[in-house]
């Protein structure tokens, strides 16, 4: 269970549902950071309930707004108009993250974890915030007994 933000009603808080009111609450939390318009927020998926959310809530903030997506998810990503679209392939890269990486994000959004919250938490300026949110489950997988 989630706090409903006060902002928001019942009968919103219905519309949006639970990925939405999650997302809110990152943004309202990356708000409360007091950011400039230069401050760079990375969002690591895009795909899911919570991150179009996100996504679609962050076109309204002053930050400069990254997100990493698969290169099928690319014209999706940017129908949202993030200063940089990322590839999630190039994102990663071939080797695991350093520790410490050079500092890139004041505010990070990751539905994803895994490689890519990696990468990101190597990459987090100094006082930055990680919002880590949404469901992540292994794909189920059908048995030769199940019925199709």
């Amino acid at each position: 269970m989630i706090k409903r933000p006060a902002s928001l009603d019942a009968r919103s808080a219905m519309v949006f549902g639970g990925a939405g009111i999650a997302a809110m609450i990152a943004i309202e939390a990356i708000a409360a950071l007091q950011l400039s318009a230069e401050a760079n927020v990375l969002q690591t998926s895009i795909t899911g309930g919570m991150s179009s959310v996100a996504a679609a809530l962050l076109t309204k903030q002053p930050y400069q707004r990254h997100i990493v997506a698969g290169g099928k998810h690319a014209d999706y990503a940017r129908s949202f108009e993030p200063h940089k679209f990322i590839l999630r392939e190039s994102f990663i890269g071939e080797d695991a993250p350093p520790p410490v990486d050079t500092p890139k994000w004041d505010a990070v959004i990751d539905t994803a974890c895994g490689a890519l919250l990696g990468r990101a938490l190597s990459q987090l300026a100094p006082h930055g915030l990680v919002l880590c949110c949404g469901v992540r489950s292994p794909r189920p997988r059908c048995r030769s007994s199940c019925a199709a």
